[in-house]
C-alpha cells in the first residue's frame, strides 16, 4: 500500500503539468525538435540580387525540460549558419529530442548594413501583431512553413535609417540614432545625416549620432569638423559621446587634439576622465597634451580613478608620468 501510495504525488505533479502547460508545447513533448530542416540557400540583397557573405543565419525555438511554467528549465534551443563567401549558407538538423516543444519557431538573419530579418513558421498562420508588422528597423514575416531550398532577401539599412532620421517623432529619430550606432554602417553616405544628427533637439538622438560616428573607422574622418564642434553641448552624455568618437576618429586632426585638451578642464569629472583616455587613444600624435596632462597630476584633490586615467594616457603617449601624488 505504502508503495501505491508513493505514486500519488507524482500522478498529481503529472496531472497539474497537463492542466497547465500550454497545448503547444504537450503536443511536443517526447518528440523530435519541431524543426523540418535542414535549411539551404542564399542570402541576397533585396535592392541589387547580389549575394551577402559574411550573414549570420539562427533558428531558434524554447525547449522547456519543466512542464511547469513559468518555472526554471525553459531555455532556447539554436542552430546557426553563416554565409560564405557566394552568400551560401546551410542550416543542420537538429538531433535533439525530448522536452516539451512549442509548434513554431523563427529564423533570424542579421549582417552588417541591412535591416535584420525574421521568419516566423508558426502551422496556426496566426497574423503578427501591428506593432511588429510596423516595427521598420526589424523585417519579420510570419510563415505557416518553409522550404527546404530557402533564398533570404535583406534589405539595406542606410535608406530607411536616414527616412528615419527625418522623421518628425523624436522617438523615431532615437531609435535611427541608436539603429546607426549598432549596424555598423561605415560608409559617407551615412556621414551627412549623423552630422546633422548632431544637432538634434533630443540630447540622446545627439548621443548616438556621435556615437554612430565614433564606430566609422575611415567614413567618420570626415565628420571629425562637426564633432568637434559638438564638444560645445550643454549636455554631459552628448560630449562623452563625441569624446570618445574623437579618440576613435580623430588622429589625423589638430583641431580634435586641441578640443580634447580643452576638454580636460570640463565642468564634469566623467567628461574630463573620458577626454584622457581619448587623448590616450589617439596616442603619440597627441603628445602637445602632455604638459596638461602632467598638470592635471599636480592637483591637490585628485580621484584615484583619474589619475590613474592619465598616468595611463601619459604612457601612451610615450611619456613618463609622476608617480606620486602631491604633497597636501
Amino acid at each position: 500500500m505504502r508503495r501505491h501510495t508513493a505514486l500519488f504525488p507524482l500522478l498529481a505533479l503529472l496531472g497539474a503539468a497537463c492542466v497547465f502547460m500550454p497545448r503547444d508545447c504537450a503536443a511536443g513533448f517526447g518528440r523530435a525538435l519541431p524543426f523540418a530542416g535542414p535549411y539551404a540557400g542564399l542570402v541576397l540583397d533585396a535592392t541589387t540580387g547580389n549575394p551577402i557573405p559574411g550573414a549570420t543565419v539562427e533558428a531558434e525555438w524554447w525547449c522547456h525540460d519543466n512542464p511547469i511554467p513559468d518555472t526554471g528549465g525553459s531555455y532556447f534551443v539554436r542552430a546557426s549558419a553563416t554565409t560564405d563567401t557566394k552568400g551560401v549558407y546551410a542550416l543542420e538538423k537538429q538531433s535533439r529530442s525530448g522536452g516539451w516543444f512549442g509548434s513554431d519557431f523563427s529564423i533570424h538573419v542579421t549582417a552588417n548594413g541591412y535591416i535584420k530579418r525574421v521568419l516566423v513558421v508558426d502551422p496556426r498562420g496566426n497574423p503578427l501583431p501591428d506593432s511588429t508588422k510596423n516595427y521598420r528597423f526589424v523585417d519579420t514575416t510570419t510563415h505557416v512553413s518553409l522550404p527546404a531550398v530557402l533564398n533570404i532577401k535583406l534589405t539595406p539599412a542606410l535608406p530607411v535609417l536616414v527616412k528615419a532620421l527625418q522623421s518628425d517623432k523624436a522617438e523615431d529619430r532615437l531609435l535611427a540614432a541608436e539603429q546607426f550606432a549598432a549596424s555598423g554602417l561605415d560608409t559617407s553616405a551615412a556621414v551627412a545625416p549623423l552630422t546633422l544628427a548632431l544637432t538634434d533637439k533630443d540630447s540622446r538622438v545627439r548621443a548616438y549620432a556621435a556615437k554612430a560616428l565614433g564606430k566609422m573607422s575611415t567614413s567618420g574622418q570626415e565628420a571629425v569638423p562637426a564633432l568637434v564642434a559638438a564638444m560645445n553641448d550643454e549636455d554631459a552624455d552628448v560630449r562623452k559621446a563625441v569624446i570618445d568618437a574623437l579618440g576613435n576618429t580623430g588622429a589625423e586632426s589638430d583641431a580634435a587634439v586641441d578640443v580634447l585638451i580643452q576638454t580636460l578642464s570640463d565642468k564634469d569629472g566623467f567628461v574630463r576622465s573620458d577626454a584622457v583616455k581619448s587623448l590616450g587613444k589617439i596616442g603619440p600624435k597627441a603628445k602637445r597634451a602632455v604638459p596638461a596632462l602632467q598638470k592635471m597630476l599636480e592637483a591637490r584633490w585628485l580621484p584615484k580613478y583619474l589619475r590613474s586615467d592619465i598616468e595611463h594616457a601619459l604612457e601612451q603617449l610615450g611619456s613618463a608620468a609622476a608617480t606620486t601624488p602631491p604633497a597636501p
